[in-house]
């Protein structure tokens, strides 16, 4: 029987929903009945879901771990960007951290040519330009790309194309 402290941070969880919240949904993880939550910002993709526009009680999700809460419950995402994140790389943790050192790196200390060679690059820029436009990684994503080789402009496009596995 799995219980919160076999759930690693980032893995992919399957999940029901309990109850509407004034902060979110609540949820029971399908495998274990875990208790958790998804914020209320972590429901869509949009900045802002409105209420009735929540999935309904009893809807199964697939949902990405975020963490640990107080009170034994899961922190979780049923945004697509992350579930489609945590779907795309090996590991969610390495390549976010990966990522936020090419992002922050404004003086170009040469962490990019290391970022295209990446196998996660695709991923992880594409999860980059679905976040909100106004948000530091969508705005940086938006100006590496400009930057990008043609090979990985090319994958990009393939993977818009193609959304779930990049290729045809």
């Amino acid at each position: 029987m799995m219980d919160i402290s076999s759930v690693r941070d980032y893995s992919l969880i399957e999940c029901q929903i309990v109850n509407h919240q004034h902060y979110g949904l609540t949820v029971h993880t399908i495998v274990g009945n875990i208790p958790g939550y998804i914020d209320k910002s972590a429901i869509s993709d949009e900045d802002f879901t409105q209420r009735v526009h929540w999935p309904p009680k009893g809807e199964r999700l697939t949902c990405v771990v975020l963490g640990q809460a107080s009170g034994g419950r899961l922190r979780l995402s049923s945004r697509p960007r992350d579930i489609e994140l945590a779907k795309s790389v090996a590991d969610v943790a390495i390549a976010l951290t990966a990522w936020r050192l090419v992002r922050d790196d404004e003086e170009g200390a040469g962490g990019l040519a290391k970022f295209w060679q990446s196998l996660d690059v695709v991923a992880v820029l594409r999860w980059a330009l679905c976040r909100p436009a106004h948000s530091v990684d969508h705005v940086r994503a938006t100006e590496i790309v400009a930057s990008a080789p043609a090979v990985v402009k090319t994958r990009l496009r393939i993977a818009d194309l193609y959304p779930g596995n990049g290729a045809p």
